[in-house]
């Protein structure tokens, strides 16, 4: 299998070299995508204005149009009603800690395609930031300490960043994983006690901060801000 470009993980073009098997034709295609500017444009036609700039919402607005599609609503007031539309799913949430301000990306704990798409969002912000990672329950159904899958995400993109803050009960699994990014020690923080964290983030730190983790993490970090709203 050989790929002529990929988005993410196994996302993009490919066709085998020994075959005709091949990524099919679509039916509705992306021809146009600024996320700089924060829009898309379908089939050449129909512009769609974006509430939130990665390239998996790409994906996902290309999916609902898609959908509606076939479910026999006009593509152009398709366009219409998902131009700029945020859904209040919860997975984005602003809110401000002291006087930081941040972006909450909840991801998936044992899915590294969730956390790279979420590391992404937080390389590409243009201002310098600060990334917190809390890993403190690894499943909502069921008790587990296993966070070998913590070795599948690409932490070392995180580089770039300005400051990585490891809070959790499984902070010094997660530190162990940076060991081996090439990211400097003194760049990482650690805090078994999320409050704690929270407080080095206040009194520590002036960079807006984007927080990272999972549904059975999030509200032990959002119940400590001064406010928070959803922001896709």
């Amino acid at each position: 299998m050989k790929y002529d470009y990929y988005h993410y993980n196994h996302i993009g073009s490919y066709h085998c070299t020994h075959c005709d098997y091949h990524r099919p034709e679509t039916r509705w295609t992306l021809t146009e995508a600024d996320l700089e500017n924060g829009y898309i444009v379908i089939d050449n036609e129909y512009r769609i204005e974006l509430s939130f700039t990665s390239i998996y919402h790409c994906y996902n607005t290309l999916a609902a149009f898609a959908a509606c599609d076939l479910a026999g609503i006009d593509r152009k007031i398709i366009a219409r009603e998902l131009s700029s539309y945020s859904l209040h799913s919860g997975r984005i949430q602003k809110f401000e800690l002291g006087k930081i301000r941040g972006t909450l990306l909840a991801s998936k704990h044992e899915n590294s395609i969730s956390y790279d798409r979420s590391i992404d969002v937080a390389i590409t912000d243009p201002d310098k930031v600060n990334v917190m990672i809390i890993v403190d329950a690894v499943s909502r159904k069921y008790f587990t300490s296993e966070t070998s899958w913590l070795w599948d995400i690409d932490f070392e993109k995180l580089a770039s960043v300005n400051r990585i803050i490891l809070a959790g009960r499984y902070c010094n699994d997660l530190a162990v994983r940076f060991e081996f990014t090439g990211i400097p020690a003194d760049r990482v923080s650690l805090f078994v006690d999320i409050p704690a964290a929270c407080d080095y983030i206040k009194e520590k730190t002036d960079e807006y901060l984007y927080v990272i983790t999972c549904f059975s993490d999030m509200n032990k970090f959002l119940n400590l801000a001064d406010r928070t709203e959803v922001g896709s």
